[in-house]
């Protein structure tokens, strides 16, 4: 009998690569406040997923005014530094490379089942982002990264990494620089050619054949900018999250490269998107919004708009997130799950790397 990965198997799974569960402390009771003056301010990438975090705080106490991120999540952590210790918001979604970071900062609030309720319908083991006191990175849906493309743009069949080098894809490739994705593309590339998540050399070997054969018609900076370029036809392969595909279905025949027989290098990267609030006058009622995004309802609402699996045990699992449900079996041989700290350590090489080495090869098709 085999077993579909929910999210119960998805936490079992996450877990044994060293992610262990957090032990939660009692703190403060739970705060719910009067009308605030004014809204609460919070960050988040923009498109679907700033418009449906936007539905749901619109009808909390206080409401919330989003910004999307300039640029890549991790923009952030430069922008809050530079200005610390005055806050540029008072929570912020974000995902699993930058959690510890901001933690290690000293700027975030850790929070427990008496001053958020809602944490206990969590699974514990996804509460990794964690100390003795409580909880500072809080899941909300659990997504994955994948290659895929344009069906009625593309006319081989991809099955592996090396195939993205095929003359027929001149100038049809979306490419993102490493800060983009914790640098997957990389791992995913190196993977397929030989190597592997702690040996990226053959995968930056490979993304130097890529950049100089003018199959890269685009180098993006966002999400948005990803399925915006697909969306319109200026490129038509890509690596990226499922959200982000599921948008792009409803417009195009989508291929989606998430269980490739035999592919060493086109797997599905998992990963945890969530939110963190800032230490601040007003930490109490961002963790009281931060409590109303978690509930069953509203992390239900949320999943299923942009396709991934609720951090929620009690929310429903929404279709759209059919392509990172998977089997045991399934699983062993189509899913990844990252080291997020390994990437997250080497990002600053990983950058330079590619403005150095990368950028000048690129010879747009």
């Amino acid at each position: 009998m085999t077993r579909k990965l929910t999210r119960r198997k998805f936490v079992k799974s996450a877990a044994t690569t060293g992610a262990g569960a957090a032990a939660l402390v009692m703190g403060a009771p739970f705060v719910r406040r009067s009308r605030a003056a004014e809204p609460l301010m919070a960050t988040s990438w923009g498109g679907m997923w700033l418009e449906n975090m936007k539905a749901i705080t619109d009808t909390h106490d206080p409401t919330v005014d989003w910004t999307p991120f300039s640029g890549g999540s991790g923009g952030l952590i430069t922008q809050q530094k530079a200005v610390w210790p005055k806050l540029l918001y008072d929570f912020t979604a974000n995902w699993d490379p930058n959690f510890r970071k901001m933690f290690n900062e000293g700027w975030l609030e850790t929070v427990t089942e008496s001053d958020m309720p809602n944490l206990a319908e969590l699974p514990s083991a996804m509460l990794k982002y964690a100390d003795d006191t409580g909880v500072y990175g809080v899941p909300m849906s659990h997504g994955a990264f994948f290659w895929g493309y344009r069906e009625d743009m593309v006319d081989i069949e991809i099955t592996d990494i090396e195939d993205l080098l095929h003359p027929s894809l001149k100038g049809l490739i979306c490419a993102n620089p490493p800060d983009m994705h914790n640098n997957l593309t990389i791992a995913s590339m190196s993977m397929g050619v030989g190597g592997s998540e702690t040996d990226l050399a053959p995968g930056w070997e490979f993304q130097k054949k890529l950049a100089k054969s003018g199959n890269i018609g685009r180098v993006v900076q966002t999400d948005v900018d990803l399925i915006n370029s697909i969306n319109l036809g200026e490129t038509a392969v890509g690596f990226q999250g499922v959200s982000n595909w599921n948008s792009l279905k409803e417009n195009h025949p989508i291929k989606r490269l998430n269980k490739v027989p035999g592919s060493k290098g086109m797997k599905v990267f998992y990963y945890t998107e969530g939110y963190c609030v800032f230490k601040g006058p007003r930490a109490a009622e961002a963790k009281s919004a931060v409590n109303h995004l978690i509930s069953a309802e509203n992390c239900g609402k949320y999943n299923a708009a942009i396709g991934q699996l609720p951090a929620n045990l009690k929310s429903p699992v929404p279709d759209s997130a059919a392509d990172i449900s998977m089997t045991d079996a399934e699983l062993k041989k189509y899913g990844f799950i990252p080291d997020w700290d390994l990437h997250s350590k080497n990002m600053d090489d990983a950058t330079k790397y590619w403005e150095q080495e990368i950028q000048p090869l690129i010879r747009f098709g």
